[in-house]
């Protein structure tokens, strides 16, 4: 495991490796997964890859961790389900 805060941004980048695990994490279990371990909410937290190796039981997960919501918006898109989901219902 790596974690190295970032001034510039104000956010921890952090790098955590899961072994035996038989299926790769989703980005929503990652996302808890990492909440969990620095107790902080999930909504300042962003998960930029989960990577594992072929046949390999083992996955890395590189996130970066803010101060609040608003700072992680600042520096990170809205992806298609994000917009989709807050889209209001026609």
């Amino acid at each position: 495991m790596k974690e190295m805060h970032n001034p510039l941004t104000n956010r921890k980048e952090i790098e955590l490796k899961i072994s035996d695990s038989p299926v790769p994490p989703s980005m929503e279990a990652a996302k808890k997964i990492i909440a969990e371990k620095f107790s902080v909410p999930e909504e300042h937290v962003h998960i930029n890859k989960v990577a594992g190796k072929f046949g390999s039981k083992s996955f890395t997960i590189m996130a970066n961790v803010y101060g609040s919501p608003s700072e992680r918006e600042k520096f990170h898109l809205i992806n298609k389900k994000e917009k989709k989901a807050a889209a209001p219902a026609k």
